[in-house]
């Protein structure tokens, strides 16, 4: 294991104060892969966020999501600070046995050198058996969030809440209302397009219509095109983008050809980053400049932030689509009175309250988790 030092982190522009505190790199010669960990902010609690397995990745890329971890959590009101980790390994050889091989290896070296500094989250290629895996392996419920229902604690005083379609959808759903509400957008005949949200898009599409929204989404075969972005028989994506569409909702990364063209082709009001790090400033900053808002995914991708904080600390999954509208309705509306306030990008206000919180408040130890 090597301890890496902190560096610029181009994603983000972040505060050296508020961290990273600390940044593992790990290898695993047996197994053939690598990793890392970050622990971004502890100053309001243990550090949470997901751990991915991936191919390839960065320092940079992981310390950003961390760094969104950490201002998700401030801009909710959620007592954790932000981490994020992952392994690096080729996916076409992967299986059951290998990646659980990797999680229980992973798991040991989480609980040698940062067990309770950091609490793993479901993120890419991995969820709730996952998470399941981490916990059983530490020998501790709370050392993982996003875990099966009927895994619980003895006694059944807290049980798993996984970070289904249907959560990460609700969170999406909430926000998407509450900013067209602050826009005068009627929520009756809105017009949205989602892109790159898979599954999550498709939940998604069916409660925004039960609101009376037309909905549509770009087929994933354009998506996965690896040489840019290209008409279909019967699909002219310039005819999509330039409909006359009210929000867009932008997922995964690597449509970011697709993510081009919609900056320089949509009239939308309002798009929203429904990934972390679904866009970046270059793209944000060719929205703003025509006068199209977009809403940072520090506040957007918060369903599954919630679902974890109900978790551990043992709010009855019942509970969970009220706190989830809760919390998305109030993080939503702060930032977006700050940007009007003071004249800057939902981006810059969500950042600039994030820090804000983080400055002022004090740590609330995690001892019931």
């Amino acid at each position: 294991m090597k301890l890496l030092k902190s560096r610029e982190l181009p994603a983000l522009r972040m505060p050296e104060e508020l961290g990273p505190e600390l940044i593992l790199e790990f290898n695993y010669v047996l197994e053939g892969c690598s990793g890392l960990i970050v622990v971004d902010n502890t100053s309001m609690g243990s550090s949470k966020g997901g751990l991915r397995i991936v191919r390839t990745t960065s320092v940079d890329e992981i310390c950003s999501l961390a760094r969104v971890c950490t201002y998700r959590n401030a801009l909710l009101d959620i007592p954790f600070g932000g981490g994020r980790s992952a392994i690096i390994f080729d996916y076409d050889r992967m299986n059951r046995a290998v990646k659980y091989g990797l999680l229980r290896s992973f798991s040991k070296m989480l609980g040698s050198t940062l067990r309770r500094k950091y609490i793993v989250e479901p993120d890419l290629n991995t969820g709730s058996e996952e998470m399941k895996v981490i916990a059983e392996e530490l020998g501790c419920w709370s050392a993982s969030a996003g875990k099966p229902r009927e895994y619980r604690t003895k006694g059944g005083r807290k049980t798993g809440i996984p970070h289904e379609p249907e959560v990460i959808a609700l969170g999406l759903l909430h926000v998407i209302i509450t900013a067209a509400l602050q826009l005068n957008i009627p929520l009756k005949g809105m017009k949205v397009l989602s892109v790159g949200l898979g599954v999550v898009g498709e939940t998604l599409i069916s409660k925004l219509a039960e609101v009376g929204a037309h909905t549509t989404g770009v087929p994933e075969s354009i998506l996965k095109r690896e040489n840019g972005i290209k008409d279909e028989p019967g699909i002219n994506v310039s005819e999509i983008l330039k409909s006359d569409i009210d929000v867009i909702i932008i997922g995964r990364q690597w449509p970011h050809t697709l993510a081009e063209r919609i900056s320089e082709e949509t009239d939308a009001k309002l798009v929203i980053e429904g990934e972390d790090l679904a866009l970046g400033h270059e793209l944000r900053d060719k929205f703003s400049k025509r006068d199209i808002m977009v809403l940072p995914d520090l506040i957007a991708n918060c369903g599954g932030t919630v679902a974890s904080f109900c978790e551990l600390r043992g709010i009855k999954p019942a509970t969970l689509p009220l706190m989830i509208e809760k919390r998305a309705v109030k993080s939503t509306i702060e930032v977006l009175g700050r940007a009007e306030l003071q004249d800057m990008t939902p981006t810059e206000a969500a950042v600039q309250l994030a820090e804000n919180k983080l400055r002022d408040g004090k740590r609330t130890p995690n001892k019931n988790i």
